[in-house]
Parts: structure tokens; C-alpha cells; sequence
């Protein structure tokens, strides 16, 4: 199976966008899928549904940190590379989604409950999420055998 499909099957089994990429590509990295998501948790639905930055670019912004960066405070090259690779992310984010932030992506507002509703009454969240999730599971795909 492709990390992309993985991606979405963990979404679609109700994980929110940025449990479902750390938990997936966490893997790779010794950490398991119950810390990730725990870890992940509040940055889903645009940072804990205000409908700021998507939960699928925190995800990815974990993941590429966990991948890149020693975990030191020494690290300066490491950070530099961990910015770099953001920085050709959200690049690459916007250009195949069209926006890093939730509300632009679903076309909605849901930082407000008559928003939200009206995003879960058009399905919002299953018609566009996983698609929107596919395209950073490749795009991180991409980055992590370049930064590998």
C-alpha cells in the first residue's frame, strides 16, 4: 500500500488530517500511532477548527521535522534543512490545493458552528479532506527522498 492510501484510511477510520500524517509517516520513524496522534491531536481543522492553517500541512510539518532534524539544540543545519523543506512544501501545498489554510480549502467557514454544520451537511470534511490528504502524503513522499 502507498502512504497515501494509508494516509486516507486512517482519516476515513477517524483520525483528523495532521493524526493521520504524523501517525502514517511517523511510523518510519519509531513512533508509534497512539503518540502521534495524541501529538497531533489539536491541529487538525485548521489548528483546533478555527480554519487557519489545515491540519494536513501541521501533519506534514511534523513529519518533516521528526525526519530531518537531529533533535538537538545544536542542529543549526538541520533546522535550516527542516525550514527548507517547509518552506518547498507549503510551496508545493498551494500550488496542487490551492491554499495551506482550511476554511479557503473547504469553502467554508467552520471556526463557526453554522459553518461547520453546513460543511458536515455537504460532506465537506469526506468529499475534499482526503483528496486535500493525498496530495501531502506525495508531496512528503517527494521531500523525504530528497532530504533522505
Amino acid at each position: 500500500m502507498s502512504s497515501s492510501h494509508d494516509v486516507k484510511c486512517a482519516y476515513m477510520n477517524g483520525l483528523m488530517c495532521s493524526q493521520s500524517l504524523l501517525s502514517v509517516f511517523g511510523r518510519r520513524y519509531d513512533l508509534d500511532t497512539i503518540t502521534a496522534a495524541k501529538i497531533a491531536c489539536g491541529l487538525g481543522g485548521g489548528m483546533s477548527w478555527p480554519g487557519q492553517i489545515c491540519g494536513a500541512v501541521n501533519g506534514a510539518v511534523m513529519v518533516l521535522g521528526l525526519a530531518i532534524s537531529n533533535g538537538t539544540g545544536d542542529d543549526e543545519l538541520g533546522r535550516l534543512s527542516v525550514q527548507e523543506a517547509i518552506d518547498t512544501f507549503v510551496d508545493r501545498f498551494t500550488e496542487r490545493v490551492g491554499s495551506t489554510a482550511c476554511n479557503s480549502l473547504l469553502g467554508m467557514d467552520v471556526a463557526t458552528p453554522e459553518g461547520y454544520d453546513e460543511a458536515t451537511r455537504q460532506d465537506l470534511f469526506n468529499r475534499k479532506c482526503p483528496d486535500i490528504l493525498s496530495a501531502a502524503a506525495d508531496i512528503l513522499e517527494e521531500l523525504l527522498r530528497d532530504y533522505g
